[in-house]
């Protein structure tokens, strides 16, 4: 056990989210001795009144920490940027990374720095997130994350099987993940220039190297699921940029280590390639995702999980529906 424990960062960042940082921050309240917590919040150059928001919240709660910095970015540097401008900030041998729209459960820190100190070897794991709405003024949870799909690979000792997972696609999202310092001491910090995600590549980075992810099977966290998030308006709104960073990522660190990947694999991907180009090409709104969908008959793992398509169709109309509807309600 390190003896530096006696301290866990939580990184908050966030980027105009006045009307959801505040149940954010309250969340870490819940969290039990609070002078062992380093409070990091960086905010991305909001322009809805978020930083006030935060800074109205400290006047209340900052004396309750061990120590509080609050980051305000003068310009919007992008998700990587941002979340490394938070990092770069950090003091404890431990951290989560926490956006302002997600939540702790209450006792998510005492359980994640139990889990680290357990065991030296290590330096990122994942716990499970519930992914939720608000519906009728209420929380309505639609899913787990990591799927339980995963949940094999993840539990494996085997660094290059979850390396040959991953290289197809990233299915732990960096909010239900957490870390030891050292894993930025030694695979760096997130590259500024991937504006809308920091997570995968960084997995693929350590993977790549002998690292493995390790696996707390308890749900700690609560993910917002809202039309203003990344995941859920980038099919509305075609935002391609984000397919260009996924591009780059699958040729410059999954193709690029195309020696730990099996045939069947690398089909996979090229066919993903395939796809993520044709989309960048027509707009990458949904006109072009119903184009670009036909290189997916190319992609092996395609056809294996092709049972799930219906169901998963119906669960993705049905969410984006009630999501709308929640946003006719404000």
């Amino acid at each position: 056990m390190e003896g530096s424990s006696k301290m866990f960062s939580i990184a908050v960042v966030t980027y105009n989210q006045k009307d959801l940082i505040e149940e954010t921050l309250n969340s870490i309240l819940t969290q039990g001795n609070l002078k062992k917590i380093e409070l990091v919040i960086s905010d991305d150059a909001s322009e809805d009144g978020t930083q006030e928001t935060v800074e109205s919240w400290l006047e209340r709660y900052e004396n309750k920490f061990f120590k509080v910095k609050f980051i305000k970015s003068q310009i919007n540097r992008g998700i990587s940027g941002h979340v490394k401008s938070a990092l770069e900030n950090v003091e404890s041998p431990f951290v989560k990374v926490l956006a302002g729209d997600d939540i702790l459960k209450p006792g998510a820190i005492n359980n994640m720095e139990k889990f680290l100190e357990s065991n030296d070897d290590i330096l990122f794991a994942t716990a499970l997130g519930e992914k939720f709405i608000v519906k009728e003024r209420s929380y309505k949870v639609v899913g787990l994350v990591p799927e339980k799909r995963y949940w094999r690979i993840l539990r494996s000792g085997d660094w290059r099987g979850q390396f040959r997972a991953f290289a197809k696609g990233c299915f732990v999202p960096g909010a239900v993940v957490f870390f030891r310092m050292k894993f930025f001491e030694k695979y760096g910090f997130p590259e500024e220039k991937y504006k809308w995600f920091e997570d995968w590549y960084m997995y693929l980075r350590a993977l790549s190297k002998g690292e493995r992810i390790f696996f707390l099977e308890k749900k700690l966290f609560k993910i917002r699921k809202h039309l203003g998030s990344i995941s859920t308006s980038t099919l509305l709104l075609g935002k391609i940029n984000i397919f260009r960073d996924n591009l780059e990522v699958y040729k410059k660190f999954s193709l690029f280590n195309i020696e730990l990947l099996k045939m069947v694999d690398v089909i996979s991907i090229y066919s993903r390639c395939k796809y993520l180009s044709k989309l960048i090409e027509l707009g990458g709104d949904l006109k072009a995702h119903r184009v670009a969908r036909k290189y997916k008959l190319l992609d092996p793992f395609w056809w294996k999980d092709l049972w799930r398509y219906p169901v998963d169709k119906i669960n993705s109309l049905r969410f984006l529906n009630l999501l709308r509807k929640e946003k006719e309600l404000l």
